[in-house]
């Protein structure tokens, strides 16, 4: 029972292989070179192109270009190119060599030399990197790993790419640095002469600091955020003012903008100008 069964799908698969061969024998006519026909669209001048991969934007098609291998054709080298779905134009992919980082510590190639693609493969790395994986045939038998970067404004890194974005559009940017200078920025952005939007940013890392690090919080207020830096002019002020002493702005060597803000400083209201 078992053998007839795989017997009869046999035939019946060949049956409909066959059915679909002949019913479309005749609905698509064989190209005639580089020329379209009703059915397709013809896009030359790829050398022997092997294989295909989509990128994940969409935009391009890396292709494979594989050169030739003996004793078929002449040995030669081939390339990687891209080729635009939407102008339908094709241009070479620029290769750059960095640090082994994906092969063997033990394979090398010399950047000088061609290679000859065929079988490709493109993923996601958990690094977010994108790694084209490449067999080659020229001139020797290899997988080459390749890191995926566009040019042109798209795939470079955030903060150049978001040069050309209108003030409106939010980013995202991973951020380190070390306690003190983490506070010596939310000294600056969280002070009253700062835009607002970025004071509204600094109150709400205030509040991370204020959970993360308690102690040193409270004493950052206390110090820095609440304190007040005093030039030697101004430190002349307030010891004057102190003893009882007479002192005018035209007197200070202050401008008026440092006087109010002194004032200010030390709640002395009346002395505004």
């Amino acid at each position: 029972m078992k053998k007839t069964l795989i017997t009869i799908l046999g035939i019946l698969t060949f049956s409909i292989v066959v059915f679909l061969w002949l019913g479309n024998n005749d609905s698509i006519e064989p190209l005639d070179g580089c020329t379209n026909n009703e059915e397709l669209k013809v896009y030359c001048n790829f050398m022997n192109p092997e294989d295909l991969a989509l990128t994940p934007d969409g935009d391009f098609l890396i292709v494979a270009e594989f050169g030739g291998m003996a004793p078929l054709v002449e040995m030669t080298p081939g390339k990687l190119s891209f080729f635009n779905i939407e102008d339908k134009s094709r241009t070479k992919a620029k290769i750059s060599f960095g640090k082994n980082e994906w092969g063997s510590n033990t394979c090398s190639r010399d950047p000088d030399m061609p290679f000859g693609p065929h079988g490709i493969d493109l993923v996601q790395r958990e690094d977010g990197k994108l790694q084209l994986a490449v067999v080659s045939h020229y001139p020797n038998e290899s997988i080459e790993m390749f890191e995926l970067i566009k040019r042109n404004g798209v795939g470079l890194a955030r903060e150049l790419a978001r040069m050309n974005l209108t003030l409106n559009t939010y980013t995202q940017w991973y951020w380190k640095t070390d306690l003190l200078n983490l506070m010596n920025f939310l000294r600056l952005r969280a002070d009253h002469h700062a835009q607002y939007e970025i004071r509204t940013y600094a109150d709400a890392m205030l509040d991370t600091l204020k959970r993360w690090v308690p102690i040193t919080y409270d004493a950052f207020m206390d110090y820095r955020v609440g304190g007040t830096e005093v030039s030697a002019k101004g430190k002349s002020i307030i010891q004057k003012l102190i003893k009882g002493e007479k002192v005018s702005v035209e007197d200070s060597g202050l401008s008026k903008r440092e006087w109010n803000e002194l004032m200010e400083a030390f709640n002395l209201k009346d002395k505004l100008i």
